[in-house]
Order: structure tokens, then C-alpha cells, then sequence
């Protein structure tokens, strides 16, 4: 009959998903995400191994979560984490599993947050970034 109606394409539920992370970190910022589109600084790096991670792409994590994950990563890129001698794990999905990161479990509730970090004579390098308050 030829009568068919176009459908306009729309975006996959993971862009829709990760563009409803970029705004929360964007709000939860200290500078409102100012530093999340410059390419060259540690708040992009991290974003960007967030938009790789499928922990975050499948929605395993909690908001608080990825807010957690997210200034761990500005962290490690901000202080040279490239070169630092402890690396154990950084940068893998679940930041509780990173080495020098302490963190408490709930096994009742599956809930899990950084309670201290351990990074004395590490060769850290560089300026603590403020996104460690989030």
C-alpha cells in the first residue's frame, strides 16, 4: 500500500543514561561541570573512563556510587595516577576493590562506600582536586 509512517530514530537508552549521569556529576561538581569539557583536565579523564565502564553503562551503581567513583578517577588523574607505585586495581569497576581505598559494607543491603583512602608514599604528583568532597 506504500502508506507507512516514518518512525524518526531516537537515542539508545545508554546515551539517555549517560547523559543523565554527565548531568549529575555536572550538578554535583564544585565548579558545575566547568572542567568536564576541557579535554585535557582530570575531571574529562575520568568522565571518559566512566563512558567506558559498563558498571556504569547498565546501571549497576547507585548515584552516590557513581558520584564516588567519579572524584576517586578526577583524583587518580589529578595526581599523576599513572605513576604512582600502588596501582593496584585503580580504574576497574568497583572503586572498594582499588588498592589503598577502605570501604564499609552493608551485606545486608549490598551498599558499599569509601570510608578512607590510603596513599601515603605513593608518588602522588599534583593538586588534590576538589571533586574529592563529592
Amino acid at each position: 500500500d506504500g502508506d507507512y509512517e516514518t518512525i524518526a530514530p531516537t537515542s539508545s537508552p545508554t546515551e539517555e543514561y549517560l547523559q543523565d549521569i554527565y548531568e549529575l556529576i555536572r550538578k554535583s561538581s564544585p565548579d558545575s561541570g566547568a572542567a568536564l569539557s576541557n579535554q585535557d583536565s582530570p575531571q574529562y579523564a575520568a568522565w571518559k573512563w566512566i563512558t567506558e565502564n559498563d558498571y556504569f553503562l547498565y546501571g549497576v551503581f547507585s548515584e552516590e556510587k557513581i558520584l564516588e567513583s567519579y572524584a576517586l578517577a578526577t583524583l587518580y588523574h589529578s595526581t599523576n595516577g599513572e605513576n604512582w607505585w600502588m596501582t593496584y586495581s585503580w580504574l576497574d569497576d568497583d572503586p572498594c576493590f582499588w588498592g589503598g581505598v577502605e570501604c564499609y559494607y552493608d551485606w545486608w543491603t549490598d551498599y558499599s562506600h569509601t570510608t578512607e583512602l590510603y596513599l601515603s608514599q605513593n608518588n602522588l604528583a599534583g593538586t588534590i582536586p576538589r571533586e574529592i568532597s563529592m
